[in-house]
């Protein structure tokens, strides 16, 4: 991947803020806008009127519906590109359109960048990354499936390169001027060039021929050398030579995903000293990904040759539902200009990494960079997916990372997170699903691949009101589930699950829905109680047998078979009590004068559970503290007792 040094230029409801992010370079006179809903023409009409230095706006293509729910409308129908005239202020600009009503956030279309420095026969002779991570081994198990489809988001790809005859995905959309398959784009019969707008994603530079070959450059077809897999490969243009924006890579992950890749390579990115930069269109794109389980591989980013090494954030990889690969070499050294932190996933080669090139049909070049690393990863999740399709995110990474060669400090550390990858081992855990199945969710201390605290507030659907607690709660297992013994495709019901008894009087698990598995949603006989803590407890086992592990209640960590839930309406900081400063903190989220920290979502103040922060809130809040409202008891200075 390129050096990402700066250069001058669910759906979630985040707040209504501007991610600290000044530090990123951005596209001038661009702002990329998100509404809470799809927003009606009178609302953009509005804008332009409304703010003077507005001059067009542009929406993404994209299908009508998001692909995980036929009832949801497309992300990408809520995000428009506004235009600024010459000279505006960019970051003044989305500051004041943050604020606007209906307005989810505002942001800056920033700047990426790619990460490099500038009978297979070369096999043997130039390729010593598929050899070090035993690919070549791993491939007597499988050399992958051309049905699964792995999507490159780079700078396109020399699709004329011999050693990648027969590699390319094909859309059943013919040159004809007609959107065929009705997916919003055009003739896109091999992709999408998102930096032009057009259906070539040839290649606008080396650098995506290089990670298109790491993936998928034919093995044992008597040239050249051999990538990870003989997958299908679908070329998606999000650099131009090696400089792209969000807007191409929040594009790219979209169609990726809506046009069936199992799983995307991003090597690029682009780098921030901010901690966690939320509320962004990107985390929004790398989200629904995750949500749709396709795996997103991204390079860690490199330092710039001479500039000190200092922990930053290199995004999207520093995401937490991504796949963050750092660089080795040959012998394992470690790639000195790889960013570090403890997002990192794993390693792999990134040093030296022979690949196809453009120069011509028949050529190939070393090239370094973690933009070399991600798509070894890439290409072992390809490969994985060719044993069993059903693979969760969770199940993958915790399958790669544990069959990795731990090097560095003992266990994970932020160079090499879990490891330099393994390709063999990894293969042969998925052939014999070694790895029992186990919750996940997003929220509470131990979320990968643990358990731990649910608050429903953020993680039920729904069932949530002010005196009657929650009814019910979605469960999530990393891989496919069943009753204990229940046989090859048996039934999973409500004997799997139990509620724990804490002192409450806890209701029953009345019934379940499963048609989602491995997403379970439980429902409960009746409510539970607000205020008090509740566990469910699952004892399932995957389709191959291994039964769930029970480890009892371990604080907050390292409970693969149950969650806690338990929640206070008011709570607006997440402390665990309704206190006065509760209300002070809801004033300010109402009044848009405080960024909403990390763990502390605004809906902590949709009192009324109706999706929006409305006048009524902030009534009902001050009744519910004062103890004057109809509809609850007062919770003030009430806290959760500790966990059961």
């Amino acid at each position: 991947m390129l050096c990402a040094a700066p250069v001058v230029a669910n759906p979630p409801q985040p707040p209504p803020a501007v991610a600290p992010t000044a530090d990123l370079p951005w596209v001038p006179d661009e702002v990329i806008l998100v509404f809470r809903d799809e927003p009606a023409p009178r609302a953009l009409s509005d804008l332009r009127l409304r703010d003077t230095s507005v001059r067009d706006w542009r929406a993404m293509r994209h299908r009508l519906l998001a692909v995980h729910t036929a009832r949801e409308a497309h992300p990408l129908s809520r995000m428009r590109v506004v235009r600024l005239a010459p000279g505006q202020d960019v970051m003044l600009a989305a500051e004041r359109f943050s604020r606007l009503p209906g307005v989810a956030y505002a942001h800056p279309n920033y700047v990426t960048q790619a990460a490099f420095e500038p009978n297979d026969p070369r096999y043997n002779l130039n390729q010593y990354a598929p050899q070090i991570i035993r690919a070549d081994q791993a491939w007597n198990i499988t050399t992958g499936d051309p049905n699964v489809v792995v999507a490159i988001a780079d700078s396109g790809v020399l699709f004329t390169h011999q050693d990648m005859a027969g590699a390319f995905w094909s859309n059943d959309d013919p040159v004809n001027g007609v959107d065929d398959d009705g997916n919003g784009f055009v003739d896109d019969f091999r992709g999408w060039d998102f930096m032009n707008n057009d259906n070539d994603p040839s290649f606008s530079g080396a650098h995506g021929t290089h990670t298109t070959g790491i993936v998928g450059a034919r093995i044992n077809n008597g040239l050249g050398i051999a990538g990870m897999s003989n997958c299908t490969v679908m070329p998606l243009q999000a650099f131009t030579n090696t400089s792209g924006t969000w807007e191409a890579i929040i594009n790219s992950i979209y169609y990726a995903v809506d046009n069936g890749a199992r799983v995307i390579n991003y090597s690029g990115g682009a780098t921030s000293v901010t901690p966690a930069m939320t509320a962004t269109a990107l985390q929004d794109a790398v989200q629904y990904a995750y949500k749709n389980g396709v795996p997103l591989v991204a390079a860690a980013g490199n330092f710039t040759s001479g500039a000190p090494r200092v922990a930053s954030n290199f995004y999207p990889a520093a995401y937490a539902e991504s796949f963050a690969v750092a660089g080795t070499g040959d012998g394992d050294v470690y790639y000195d200009r790889s960013r570090f932190g403890p997002w990192i996933d794993f390693a792999a080669p990134g040093i030296g990494v022979y690949t196809t090139h453009t120069s011509s049909t028949a050529s190939y070049v070393a090239d370094t960079g973690t933009s070399f690393a991600a798509p070894h990863v890439a290409g072992l999740i390809a490969l994985m997916f060719s044993i069993n399709p059903a693979l969760g995110i969770e199940e993958i990474r915790d399958l790669i990372c544990h069959n990795s060669m731990d090097l560095g400090a003992v266990g994970f550390d932020e160079l090499y997170g879990c490891g330099r990858i393994d390709a063999k081992a990894t293969l042969d855990a998925v052939a014999n699903d070694l790895v029992p199945p186990y919750i996940v969710h997003d929220a509470g201390i131990g979320t990968f691949p643990w358990s731990g605290y649910i608050d429903p507030r953020t993680d039920s659907t729904d069932g949530v009101a002010l005196n009657s607690g929650i009814n019910q709660i979605t469960i999530k297992f990393n891989e496919p589930v069943r009753d204990v013994g229940s046989g090859v495709g048996g039934p999973l019901t409500t004997a799997s699950f139990s509620i724990a008894d804490n002192g409450v009087a806890n209701p029953t698990i009345n019934s379940i829905d499963a048609s989602g598995n491995p997403t379970v949603v439980v429902h409960l006989s009746g409510p539970i109680a607000v205020g008090a803590w509740t566990t469910i407890i699952a004892g399932v086992e995957d389709l191959s047998g291994d039964p769930i592990v029970s480890t009892g209640n371990m604080a907050d960590m390292d409970e693969p078979d149950r969650v806690d839930i338990g929640f206070l309406p008011g709570d607006v900081d997440n402390n665990g009590g309704t206190e006065p400063v509760d209300l002070i903190r809801f004033r300010q989220i109402y009044a848009n004068t405080v960024v909403v920290p990390v763990g502390e979502p605004e809906d902590y103040a949709d009192i009324d559970r109706n999706g929006a922060i409305q006048p009524f809130d902030l009534i009902r809040f001050r009744q519910l503290l004062s103890g004057t409202s109809p509809a609850t008891q007062s919770w003030l200075s009430q806290n959760l007792p500790p966990r059961p």
